[in-house]
């Protein structure tokens, strides 16, 4: 089950998804994630996890597995 993107602080307004779309795009095609100190590499297993199934983008920025 999907979360509501409404939970990630942060995504609010008309551009929410597509920027989380765009987040999880670059996450998985590039293994990289902002951060407050500018981009950084995703750790290899939530890079693998988010290839192998985009819905888990969501939950992993949830629990912190990723910056977002």
């Amino acid at each position: 089950m999907q979360q509501p993107l409404r939970t990630l602080e942060g995504f609010e307004g008309p551009e929410a998804k597509a920027i989380a779309c765009i987040l999880r795009e670059m996450s998985e095609e590039l293994g990289l994630a902002p951060s407050e100190h500018g981009l950084v590499a995703l750790p290899l297993e939530a890079r693998q996890e988010i290839v192998a199934d985009k819905s888990r983008y969501l939950p992993l920025a949830l629990r912190r597995g990723i910056s977002v």
